[in-house]
C-alpha cells in the first residue's frame, strides 16, 4: 500500500451496517479520514461538502443506487476513482457502468487483497492528475495532501493559510483573485480573515518560493504566474 494514503479520505457508501463497519474498521488504519454514507443521497451531500479522494459504493441501496451516485458525479466532469461493490456480477449492470469510467466493479463478499489491489490502482489515477501534486514549475512542485513545496527536491512546509492560498491560485493561475474573494475562501465560521490578514500571507508564502510567481495587482487581489 502506497504511503500516501495516510494523507487521504475515502469514502465509503453501504447500507449494509456490518460490511460498513467492518470496511470502516479496516480502511480507517490506512487513511486519514473515512467518511461514511447509508446511500447514494447521503454520499452525495458528503462528496460535495467534504474533501474525498476515493470512493467505495454498493450498487444497490435506497434512495439512489451506486450508478446513479457515479452518474450525478461524472456529470460534474469529476475524475475521483470510484470503486462499486455489488453482491453478484451482473452483465447489464457493468455495460451500464462503462461509460462512468469506474476504476473497477468488486464481487461482494469483498476479497480484501482485491480491494487493496483496487484502492492502489485508485491512488495510481489521482497521480496522474493535479488532485495529488501541482506542478508549479520544472523545479517547484505543490503537494496538496502533504501541505507542502517540493524545490528541487527538498520539502518545505506551508501553514494552513499558506496551503489554502496556495491552492486558490492554482486553481486559477494567470487570473486575478480578487481580495473579496481570497477573504471568503480563507475565512471559516471561527476566524475573518481580514485584508492584511491575506497581505502578510502572500508575504510569508513569497518567501518561501525560490522565484516571484505571486503577482500583486494594486486594490484588486492576487494572481499567480505560470
Amino acid at each position: 500500500m502506497k504511503e500516501i494514503t495516510k494523507y487521504l479520505n475515502i469514502l465509503i457508501v453501504e447500507d449494509d451496517i456490518e460490511i460498513q463497519n467492518n470496511l470502516k474498521k479496516t480502511l480507517s488504519l490506512l487513511f486519514n479520514q473515512v467518511f461514511i454514507a447509508n446511500d447514494g443521497v447521503e454520499a452525495l451531500k458528503n462528496y460535495k461538502e467534504l474533501e474525498v479522494d476515493i470512493i467505495i459504493s454498493d450498487y444497490v441501496m435506497p434512495n439512489m443506487d451506486g450508478y446513479e451516485l457515479s452518474k450525478k458525479i461524472r456529470e460534474e466532469k469529476d475524475d475521483i476513482p470510484i470503486i462499486i461493490l455489488s453482491s453478484f456480477m451482473d452483465i447489464e449492470k457493468l455495460q451500464k457502468c462503462i461509460p462512468l469510467e469506474l476504476t473497477n466493479f468488486l464481487e461482494k463478499p469483498i476479497a480484501f487483497d482485491k480491494l487493496l489491489e483496487q484502492i492502489n490502482i485508485s491512488i495510481e489515477k489521482l497521480e496522474k492528475t493535479n488532485r495529488l501534486k501541482f506542478k508549479i514549475t520544472e523545479t517547484i512542485t505543490y503537494c496538496k495532501k502533504k501541505k507542502c513545496l517540493l524545490i528541487d527536491n527538498n520539502k518545505l512546509e506551508l501553514s494552513l493559510y499558506e496551503s489554502k492560498l496556495l491552492e486558490l491560485l492554482c486553481d486559477y493561475k494567470n487570473q486575478i483573485i480578487e481580495f473579496d474573494t481570497i477573504i471568503g475562501f480563507l475565512s471559516n465560521k471561527n476566524e475573518e480573515i481580514s485584508k492584511n490578514s491575506v497581505k502578510n500571507i502572500v508575504y510569508r508564502l513569497r518567501k518561501k518560493l525560490p522565484i516571484d510567481l505571486i503577482t500583486a495587482h494594486r486594490n484588486l487581489g492576487y494572481s499567480i504566474n505560470i
